[in-house]
């Protein structure tokens, strides 16, 4: 008879009923994607929905875990099959996904589990109008969405087609219901669309129908360091939506202080400055813009031309331009977004247009950084 080698360590661990799932958990997706082929023991406890893994998806993520030559398409089907098999979803960013249809879309929505706190769509999708009317009808099933962000397929284009669709008299008639909800993203624009009223609208009539939303606009990634919203109030705001709306411009998180200067010169216009928005620019030279009520440092500036609501630089280093905008003619000035006096244009020099200002976060000495918002 054939003595048997004793179990190693690793045998011992690995093989363990209990300890399993403690390693699993550890993995990154790309390992655990490979654990899965190891045996039974291990793919079970790989696809345990309790796993931290399994509390996000997304494109990315899922197709980490697919075998690299036969990843099935990030559709309505794959994302409903994934939601029936990982209940306690948290979190899911439907960006990328070919929807393929209105009853595909309707029948993945309504497959989303109750525990999601988080809903994303970031980036485009096909069909976004389908996928907009889809999501909407099921948020109300969603009790404990507090994070939804609609970048990818709520703008004016498929708001004005689920309006044609739905035979909504309004954008109003596009919100919903939603009790837990605290942040709410999208790429509708309050103050240079063309509907600027109906647009007013559906955001007032949203935070009427989520008693909890403290937050709302475009909420755009930088390439790198703090995550901002493309128009963010001032902490100091009492964040009562129903009351004041020009909305779309709570905060994500308290405003870090400003230094804005010339991109040319180098001068400083403003020094900790709390109390701003930022907002996507208003011409193409401009790659997004500063708004407030604070005026610039004494000394600093000095009137375009003799206009003491066009300020340039005291060097004069962008020409027939002008950096802070203090003016209420609409047919030379921006938009002043929510009122606030003076409007800070910024960006680098583009063509035969010289820099602009810069804002800096002055805790990382990053510049606020805006994607294009055409």
């Amino acid at each position: 008879m054939e003595a048997t080698a004793p179990a190693t360590a690793t045998q011992l661990v690995t093989q363990d009923a209990d300890l399993l799932p403690l390693i699993i958990a550890q993995l990154d997706l790309p390992t655990l994607r490979h654990a899965t082929h190891v045996s039974h023991a291990w793919r079970a406890a790989a696809l345990r929905p309790s796993l931290r893994q399994w509390a996000a998806c997304s494109l990315s993520a899922f197709l980490a875990l697919q075998p690299p030559t036969h990843a099935p398409p990030w559709s309505c089907v794959t994302i409903a099959r994934l939601a029936a098999a990982k209940p306690r979803l948290r979190a899911l960013d439907l960006a990328g996904c070919a929807v393929g249809g209105g009853g595909s879309a309707a029948a993945m929505c309504a497959a989303l589990p109750a525990t999601l706190q988080r809903l994303e769509v970031s980036a485009a999708v096909s069909e976004p109008a389908v996928l907009l009317a889809s999501v909407l009808d099921c948020v109300a099933a969603l009790p404990h969405l507090r994070s939804l962000g609609l970048e990818g397929i709520l703008n004016q284009g498929t708001i004005e087609e689920l309006v044609r669709r739905k035979h909504i008299v309004s954008y109003a008639g596009a919100a919903r219901r939603m009790p837990s909800l605290e942040d709410f993203s999208l790429r509708l624009n309050a103050f240079t669309t063309r509907r600027r009223d109906e647009v007013t609208a559906f955001l007032k009539a949203q935070a009427a129908q989520a008693p909890r939303l403290r937050r709302i606009g475009w909420c755009v990634p930088r390439s790198q360091g703090p995550h901002v919203h493309t128009v963010a109030a001032s902490p100091r705001q009492t964040p009562d939506l129903t009351l004041d709306l020009n909305i779309s411009c709570f905060t994500l998180e308290e405003l870090r202080p400003l230094r804005i200067h010339c991109r040319v010169c180098g001068q400083t216009l403003y020094r900790d400055l709390c109390d701003y928005i930022a907002h996507p620019p208003q011409q193409r030279h401009i790659s997004y813009e500063i708004h407030t009520d604070v005026p610039p440092i004494d000394d600093t500036v000095a009137p375009h031309s003799g206009h003491h609501d066009r300020l340039h630089c005291k060097s004069n280093c962008q020409g027939e331009l002008w950096l802070v905008d203090a003016g209420t003619d609409a047919s030379f000035s921006p938009m002043h977004v929510l009122g606030r006096r003076f409007a800070i244009a910024c960006g680098p020099a583009r063509g035969t247009y010289p820099g602009l200002a810069a804002a800096i976060v002055q805790e990382t000495e990053l510049e606020l950084d805006f994607m294009d918002s055409s």
